[in-house]
């Protein structure tokens, strides 16, 4: 018996794992535990078992019971534990990070850990499936047969108590605080590890100077012996609080500078996020050429140099800071390119969705070389040979001109035969924004300018039998063997690539939920093509989902002249106190005006004068914040967006403090 996770994925090179088992039966021989293994990663379109395809993790490939294995293509390492047997528990690490892996093994305290010897690792993780209990195959499935002795058979005998991944490295003093807490509570252990950020009893104080910042990203929990602050932070500075104080009995005070409540932020839903008008994701050289855009999706890496044919190395694009409707773009002009290589797409159902700002500029699209049968990007296997027309699994689009119309735009899928939509002259001129969508045989392609009805796409469609299969995504041209981009020399003609600008790029792998590619859609409009009723904020699906520290237990009380920042989900308090003048900054995704809200009280509220910043404006009323217990105060209330003054109001109704947009209400009771 086994289960199999497939919500998680892990495409980039660094990955760590703890488990406890233990093995409870083992003979030498297959289908009875031989090479059986408790944990397994490895992804949907495997052709081989796990420790044959590429990126993929397992445990207990063993010759003898006392024999741990980690086996990847990454990175092969395994130890002996001789004092290791049946129903003896153990703890596993494992951790992949680039150009290194290590494995160690725990026993109980009076028995000495076991590490592997450190092995070298190159490339990213392709994980898309988790098993526990026996080891993967392609397609999601386990290594059983009919029989539960079958000789094929890769299974555990024996008990998983708990299973920990991260998608990082953990740092020494994590690894230890995780490790303790599995020891004592799997082994009865008494190991103990120091929190990264402790607290004594009496309260811990952090002093931020006037210009720097801070972080606190774990505080004990528990009762205080003095009655001090659980938290006092001083000094001028910001310090970021992310730490989970939800059973603390004691109060956060915030005697100076700023303090900013949100969690860690959760990745981006896309995979890949190039958004040129980000100026901090981008790099630059001495001759003004962008050399790296650094990729906000999820799969991490850069867009950077980018092979051409024949080994050549294309030339880097420029940037235009106010290219397409005030916001920054990058600039190519048939001679440009740039590659990011930590995207692969090779997930079941093998979908893709991809939404791209663009503006061509045509080069001469009737002469090859310097803009014909070019493309603003592609996606490719650079296991494949041959251009990316003739591959399957490959995107790419394909211009050239068509009379005197504009642009005839092929968008051709997966190999199989596209078909044009002829873009208007103001495909050369004006900025647009396309859309593509693959699944379940079919593709769906969308163009939108900024004279287009919000509500109708032109669209077209197509079927395509070939699965998606891609592991470079170029921009600038199309593709060929190896996922170079088609470029060989300035304008020659066995050039395919592209002039003109490309302000955002998402390429998402599982498909958005309709509320998610709305909110999309409405921020890609109103940034780039200054349409219809959405705001120019990604989305937080986009940018990151944030989480609230939980100080549900914990009171907080702000200083004169302090400042707090929230982020991400309301803050749940015990108890709220303000003194003097304070200021308040509340950033939100702008999509539903009852996530706005900053603080839910459970207790009192006492506050003087507060000045609230709301990014970006609500078009409805929303609650600033409740309470559970009593409003000891009438305060004062400015209320601003980005510092503008908006003629919002908040006032009291029932047990909260509500923003009104303007207008006039009238409660009839």
């Amino acid at each position: 018996m086994a289960l199999v996770l497939d919500s998680y994925t892990n495409y980039n090179d660094n990955l760590t794992v703890f488990m406890v088992a233990q093995w409870t039966s083992w003979e030498n021989t297959g289908g009875k535990g031989h090479w059986g293994g408790g944990l397994s990663m490895s992804y949907y379109a495997a052709t081989g078992t796990d420790n044959a395809t590429p990126y993929s993790y397992h445990t207990e490939t063993a010759t003898t019971v006392s024999n741990t294995a980690s086996y990847s293509t990454l990175a092969n390492i395994t130890i002996t534990n001789p004092n290791r047997g049946i129903n003896t528990p153990y703890l596993d690490m494992i951790a992949y990070v680039t150009n290194r892996a290590t494995f160690v093994q725990y026993l109980a305290d009076d028995i000495v850990d076991v590490s592997g010897g450190a092995a070298k690792i190159a490339g990213n993780f392709k994980i898309d499936r988790m098993a526990i209990g026996g080891r993967l195959r392609g397609a999601g499935q386990v290594q059983y047969s009919n029989s539960a002795t079958d000789p094929n058979n890769r299974m555990y005998i024996g008990d998983i108590g708990e299973v920990v991944v991260f998608s990082r490295v953990l740092t020494p003093a994590e690894h230890a605080l995780v490790a303790a807490y599995l020891k004592r509570k799997w082994f009865n252990s008494t190991a103990t590890a120091t929190d990264p950020v402790p607290s004594s009893g009496t309260g811990l104080a952090i002093d931020v100077p006037e210009g720097t910042g801070g972080f606190a990203g774990a505080v004990a929990s528990g009762s205080l012996n003095s009655g001090a602050p659980l938290l006092r932070k001083t000094g001028a500075g910001a310090l970021a609080l992310r730490a989970n104080m939800s059973d603390a009995v004691g109060s956060v005070m915030l005697d100076e500078g700023a303090l900013a409540l949100s969690g860690e932020a959760l990745a981006s839903r896309a995979e890949v996020w190039m958004d040129a008008a980000d100026a901090a994701t981008l790099t630059m050289n001495d001759q003004d050429k962008v050399t790296a855009v650094r990729n906000k999706g999820r799969a991490g890496g850069s867009f950077g140099a980018c092979p051409g044919r024949e080994s050549t190395t294309v030339p880097y694009p420029t940037y235009l800071t106010e290219a397409i409707n005030g916001n920054g773009a990058l600039v190519f002009d048939t001679n440009a390119g740039l590659q990011l290589s930590s995207y692969t797409n090779e997930t079941s159902p093998r979908a893709v969705h991809i939404y791209a700002v663009m503006q061509g500029h045509g080069g001469d699209l009737a002469v090859e070389g310097k803009g014909k049968w070019g493309g603003p990007f592609s996606l490719y296997d650079s296991r494949q040979s041959g251009d990316d027309h003739t591959t399957t699994g490959s995107f790419q689009i394909t211009e050239t001109l068509t009379g005197d119309t504009g642009v005839n735009q092929s968008s051709k899928y997966m190999g199989n035969t596209g078909r044009g939509d002829v873009l208007p002259d103001g495909g050369l001129q004006q900025p647009y924004l396309f859309v593509a969508h693959q699944e379940n045989n079919g593709a769906l392609f969308a163009y939108e300018w900024a004279e287009t009805d919000v509500e109708k796409i032109t669209a077209f469609s197509m079927a395509s039998t070939n699965a998606m299969s891609s592991t470079r995504v170029n921009l600038g041209g199309r593709s060929t063997t190896g996922g170079a981009l088609q470029w060989k020399a300035t304008h020659n003609s066995s050039n395919r690539t592209w002039a003109g600008y490309i302000g955002e790029l998402v390429i998402v792998t599982r498909k958005l939920a309709a509320s998610e590619e709305a909110a999309l859609l409405a921020y890609l409009r109103k940034k780039w093509l200054a349409k219809g009723a959405g705001v120019a904020t990604p989305p937080a699906f986009l940018s990151g989902l944030y989480a609230a520290p939980s100080l549900a237990g914990t009171g907080l009380a702000c200083a004169d002249g302090t400042s707090v920042a929230v982020a991400g989900a309301p803050v749940a308090l015990a108890s709220l106190t303000t003194a003097g003048t304070v200021d308040w900054t509340r950033t939100w995704d702008g999509l539903n005006a009852a996530d706005a809200t900053l603080f839910s009280v459970a207790g009192d509220v006492s506050l003087g004068a507060v000045n609230l910043d709301v990014v970006p404006k609500p078009k409805k009323e929303m609650m600033v914040l409740g309470w559970g217990g009593a409003a000891l105060t009438c305060p004062t209330w400015t209320v601003t967006c980005n510092g503008i003054t908006t003629g919002s109001t908040v006032s009291t109704r029932g047990t909260g403090y509500w923003l009104s947009t303007g207008g006039t209400f009238f409660f009839i009771r």
